[in-house]
């Protein structure tokens, strides 16, 4: 998209042959390295990559502002995040662009048909992708369809061992967990456009593999939020609580409605890559104006 980028690391070359750094984080740890890109006179974008829970709020909040002070542009992926990170720390001076979370074209398109149905042996299903953790609140949905005939599948690795010890000891046996499948393979992108349901009640935003779902064609079932409502508008079925039985109401709810495209034309227009990195681009180009 006419800039050529590395990713920083010990065999990089000095900062002092790069115009911009982009930064992906708001960790202490990295101040060290932004202060020293500065007195280099660089221009530094950063991206904060973080979501502000109230309960983080005093921690991050001196972090950011010293981030802040170093940072020429700030990247977030959404209006929602953006909001967030500007009830904790902001300048007035700075300037802030909206990137969208980038999905790669291949969700778009359609894979081999019943690839994973026939791979796994499965007829009509739900279907999960992404990290089991107790904030993702998988256990609560899978206690809400203990007794349910379709089956759901779960798609993705654990990083907290008890957690997904209790999923699996409560998942009747016609549930399948399945580890990580190849992203933006024919395998993941047939198990998104072939599901009746794809299921995030997560406590935290949805991760990206919600978009790509979407875009893939899968109906979605998503916990209320603003970022769900930025994101799909009415176009997704939505719950109001996170209870077992709210979950159970809300997918009985959701299946009575036809099979249909949600969103899938608007969010291919605004998350595909290499086009949604256009607004970093036009970014880039104005502050290497700038120096």
């Amino acid at each position: 998209m006419g800039h050529i980028a590395d990713v920083y690391s010990p065999y990089s070359r000095s900062v002092q042959y790069y115009d911009i750094i982009i930064h992906f984080s708001v960790e202490e740890g990295g101040l060290g390295l932004l202060r020293h890109v500065k007195s280099e006179g660089k221009k530094v974008i950063l991206w904060p990559n973080l979501w502000v829970e109230s309960h983080d709020r005093d921690r991050v909040k001196k972090v950011a502002a010293a981030h802040l002070d170093l940072a020429d542009a700030v990247v977030f992926k959404s209006r929602t995040e953006e909001k967030k990170f500007k009830s904790v720390a902001w300048q007035d001076n700075t300037r802030s662009i909206i990137v969208p979370a980038g999905v790669d074209p291949s969700f778009a398109q359609a894979a081999p048909s019943r690839l994973f149905r026939s791979s796994y042996g499965l007829d009509t299903y739900l279907l999960w992708v992404g990290i089991i953790e107790p904030t993702k609140n998988q256990l609560s949905t899978i206690e809400a369809l203990a007794d349910f005939d379709l089956p759901l599948v779960i798609v993705g690795d654990y990083r907290d061992k008890e957690y997904y010890a209790q999923c699996r000891a409560a998942a009747p046996e016609h549930f399948l967990f399945l580890d990580p499948i190849a992203h933006n393979s024919d395998l993941i992108r047939s198990a998104m456009q072939e599901c009746r349901l794809y299921i995030e009640t997560s406590l935290d935003p949805p991760g990206k593999s919600v978009i790509e779902a979407a875009i893939a064609g899968a109906p979605l079932l998503v916990r209320e939020s603003a970022w769900a409502r930025e994101h799909f508008g009415d176009a997704a079925f939505y719950l109001n609580a996170d209870d077992a039985g709210s979950i159970r109401e809300g997918i009985e709810r959701t299946l009575d409605v036809p099979k249909k495209q949600v969103l899938r034309n608007d969010l291919m227009k605004k998350h595909l890559f290499p086009d949604v990195l256009s607004p970093l681009t036009q970014l880039i180009a104005e502050l290497t104006q700038e120096r």
